[in-house]
């Protein structure tokens, strides 16, 4: 297979393959090993490209075939119908009607092969009995000129009447052990899977059918090596065929000549008796009769044969298909593919399906919390008490001056107002202890620990944020300290200390905040948060503080929360959108329903950090938030 593309421009052809380039001039021949490529003038009056694509032979035929099909007009019926995709027409049309002008000439050469075997074969006898013929004409005048015998009816009519009858009876038995002896000589000398002569004269049915038969399944045989080989199973189911079908013509003539043979000699014998009548007879006159008897056999065969190659040359020349034409190759006006209607129907219901699959796969492959109504959904029971806005990297994420008016401001100020509402009312004087936890690290339980207690200090209230996450404390990178600080493992490992001496102030504008940190890493938390100092702690600073503030360790990761969760009045508990999997959910759920966490409400961080969803949070009224519950109370569509 080559493809060759032609480039005609200024009177010169540039012919290219993968691998070579030639240019060549008006009225230039190109050839090389694989192509001989001569460009008529007409097609350089104008510049133009062509692309020659050469293909083997079955190649052709293969993609041929897969553009063409047969169809059976109706199915009792015997038309049948041609059908040839392509993209020309006139192509598709020359394509139709030269394959059924070799079909109708392939079906005339099949009959005619039968009736040219036939005329070879009696052409060959003709020439033989002529050569009898001459022989026997030339000894019968010897005969007769030596002997002097001119006259032996007169003789010999009355003895040998009945001799003549038998002799009649016999010639037709000699004819016909002529005829198979000359086919069983052809069958012997003939090449394997030939056509036999047929319709020679053999008087007997059964060798006839059988050499008729023969030349059937020859002619099948023959049709099918023109797509396949002989090693073809067809090919060789045929061929085994034929080879028993050869020998039981062979066998079937061998017995018609035995027969021949046993009639010719009851006749001959029948003969013997009568020449005991005409003993007395010159024996000259026998003779004599012999060359007649034989003259005439060899002659009436020859006039046989004569007529019977006159009937195979008629049967050759008159040769007809057994088709018949009903129509030539006519195109569909209309271009049968694409299907404009299809086509146009499938892109719609594609343009629907798609968008609609690929959302309905990312909601179904989604397994992250992104807002309100998820917790909704999965937590009917437990309140929402905050939604913190996602702040981009690098800004303000502290809740520094009490007069903040910022996004994050005002978000934490409706959760520090929405919390109220869950805690209990504790005796004259004594603070509450708000629990802040989460399910997993990273959910910004410690941002929003801080934030929440900056929130309520800005409304002149005392508060302390106590850092209780012993295993992996952050609170310290806000207050840009060392975290080996003293704290509260400092406090809760040593009687001697007093958590008073460890508290920070690190932000001026809030006088009445307070925070202590986590402290020194300890290698046993749980045991220090048990061993009774954490509650001293608790009930001594419900004295001096209106909320205590407890940062702690993630519930899931590890069992220091719930060791410490009965000392609390209320819990926050954080999730952050885009990050928690809702099967986390169910973990809060079971904690609220087994009692583990007091009061437990959930707090929803970086709220909009989502491409998703849409919106953003923004403020747009007058600060009113005091006893509102609004979740998302104030926020509008903006870009931040």
């Amino acid at each position: 297979s080559q493809i060759w593309d032609v480039v005609i421009i200024d009177n010169k052809a540039i012919i290219t393959d993968e691998n070579s380039s030639h240019t060549i001039d008006k009225g230039e021949v190109f050839e090389n090993k694989d192509i001989t490529l001569k460009i008529n003038d007409s097609l350089f009056l104008e510049n133009q490209t062509f692309s020659i694509r050469r293909s083997s032979l079955n190649n052709a035929v293969a993609a041929l075939r897969n553009n063409l099909t047969a169809t059976a007009a109706s199915k009792q019926g015997e038309i049948v119908n041609l059908n040839i995709k392509g993209t020309n027409r006139k192509r598709n049309n020359s394509i139709l009607n030269v394959m059924m002008g070799v079909l109708a000439e392939d079906q005339v050469q099949d009959k005619r092969k039968i009736s040219k075997v036939s005329i070879d074969f009696i052409d060959e006898r003709l020439k033989g009995l002529t050569k009898s013929i001459d022989t026997i004409s030339q000894n019968t005048i010897a005969y007769q000129t030596a002997n002097g015998i001119f006259d032996p009816v007169a003789q010999t009519s009355n003895a040998l009447t009945n001799i003549i009858k038998g002799q009649e009876e016999a010639f037709g038995i000699g004819i016909q052990l002529e005829i198979a002896k000359a086919l069983l000589e052809k069958l012997n000398s003939q090449a394997s899977y030939q056509i036999l002569p047929a319709n020679i004269g053999i008087e007997n049915e059964s060798v006839n059918s059988l050499v008729n038969t023969y030349n059937e399944v020859v002619t099948q045989r023959n049709n099918l090596l023109i797509s396949t080989t002989t090693k073809s199973p067809m090919v060789l189911q045929l061929s085994s065929q034929l080879d028993n079908a050869k020998a039981a013509i062979i066998t079937g003539v061998n017995r018609y000549i035995e027969g021949l043979q046993t009639s010719l000699s009851g006749y001959q014998q029948m003969e013997d008796k009568k020449r005991g009548l005409v003993a007395g007879l010159p024996s000259k006159e026998s003779a004599l009769r012999a060359y007649a008897r034989s003259f005439k056999i060899v002659e009436e065969l020859y006039v046989f044969l004569l007529e019977r190659k006159e009937e195979a040359s008629i049967s050759y020349i008159s040769a007809l298909p057994n088709i018949k034409i009903l129509s030539y190759g006519v195109s569909s006006i209309k271009p049968i593919s694409p299907k404009t209607q299809i086509t146009y129907l499938a892109a719609l219901l594609i343009g629907l399906l798609v968008p609609f699959g690929v959302l309905f796969l990312l909601k179904i492959l989604d397994t992250k919390l992104h807002d309100k109504a998820d917790i909704e959904t999965a937590l009917p029971n437990i309140a929402v008490v905050g939604e913190i806005p996602h702040i981009k990297e690098g800004a303000n994420t502290v809740f520094s001056s009490p007069n903040d008016r910022s996004m994050l401001a005002e978000s934490f100020r409706i959760f520090s107002s929405n919390m109220k509402f869950l805690l209990p009312t504790n005796e004259e004087g004594k603070g509450s202890v708000i629990l802040s936890t989460s399910s997993v690290k990273g959910e910004g339980k410690t941002f929003v620990s801080l934030n929440l207690s900056l929130a309520l200090s800005s409304l002149n209230k005392k508060v302390l944020l106590i850092g209780a996450d012993l295993r992996n404390p952050q609170l310290h990178t806000y207050l840009n300290i060392d975290k080996d600080n003293m704290g509260l493992s400092n406090y809760l490992h040593d009687p001697e200390i007093n958590w008073k001496d460890a508290l920070l102030n690190g932000f001026p504008e809030h006088p009445g905040h307070q925070v202590l940190i986590s402290g020194q890493l300890p290698p046993n938390p749980p045991h220090l948060l048990t061993n009774g100092r954490f509650e001293v702690l608790l009930e001594e600073a419900r004295l001096e503080f209106d909320y205590i503030i407890v940062d702690t360790a993630p519930t899931i990761s590890v069992t220091d929360t719930l060791l410490i969760s009965h000392l609390a009045d209320a819990t926050a508990y954080l999730t952050r959108a885009n990050y928690t999997e809702k099967n986390l959910l169910n973990h809060a759920k079971d904690l609220s329903v087994q009692k583990k966490l007091k009061n437990i409400a959930i707090v929803i961080n970086s709220v909009g950090n989502s491409k998703r969803s849409g919106y953003g949070y923004g403020y747009g009224y007058g600060y009113k938030y005091g006893y509102n519950y609004g979740y998302g109370y104030g926020y509008g569509e903006d870009s931040e």
